[in-house]
């Protein structure tokens, strides 16, 4: 049986805009940063609950990210290259933040952090009055959950996914997003405006 020679595959083009990005050009570098920074930004606001410097982890991301873009070598998307890039800077970010107000005992929460809203219209400005909530109650987990449930939930990785990137055991992972599920449900349903999708959350992330 005659073998068979595996063709030449060319580079594809995210490594031709990874590499050009890398070596400085601008408009790659600028392409790569438009494609990715809603992701990230939605990402961090997922990590970081109600944390007031989320914006500031998130544009650590977009430089981090711009920083190693040499190391691409388009073995997986450049979305799902970046998400580690995101969830690492974010959760170092964190890390530090927590430390930090240890240290200096800082006072409680300051109030309506990252809810307040005034969007139109009135569809937009329900949906994104729940985003908030949802988003300050993550900031409640620990990191670690807060990370898988959200690579689960706010990005849609399986547990497999989730377990390479993160380099957790996928028992370790699932254990994890088992625990922030239950905490996160609970919390749901003591917010009335939240109770009904408790449901949906249960579904998306088992």
């Amino acid at each position: 049986m005659m073998a068979v020679t595996p063709k030449k595959t060319e580079p594809g083009p995210d490594l031709e805009l990874t590499k050009a990005a890398a070596l400085g050009d601008d408009v790659a570098r600028r392409r790569v940063v438009d494609r990715l920074v809603d992701r990230v930004s939605i990402t961090v606001r997922y990590l970081a609950g109600g944390d007031p410097d989320a914006d500031d982890y998130a544009q650590m991301a977009i430089i981090e990210i711009l920083k190693s873009v040499g190391s691409f070598r388009g073995e997986s998307t450049l979305e799902s290259w970046a998400d580690r890039i995101t969830v690492r800077t974010a959760i170092r970010q964190l890390k530090k933040r927590r430390r930090r107000d240890r240290m200096e005992e800082i006072a409680p929460e300051r109030e309506g952090c990252g809810t307040s809203l005034d969007v139109a219209p009135e569809r937009k400005l329900v949906r994104h009055r729940m985003s908030a909530r949802i988003t300050k109650l993550m900031g409640t987990l620990t990191p670690e959950r807060a990370r898988v449930l959200t690579m689960r939930l706010v990005l849609g990785y399986s547990i497999e996914e989730i377990s390479s990137i993160t380099g957790m055991k996928t028992n370790t992972v699932r254990d994890r997003l088992a625990v922030a599920r239950r905490q996160l449900r609970k919390k749901i349903q003591k917010d009335p405006v939240l109770k009904e999708f408790a449901g949906s959350i249960s579904g998306q992330v088992a």
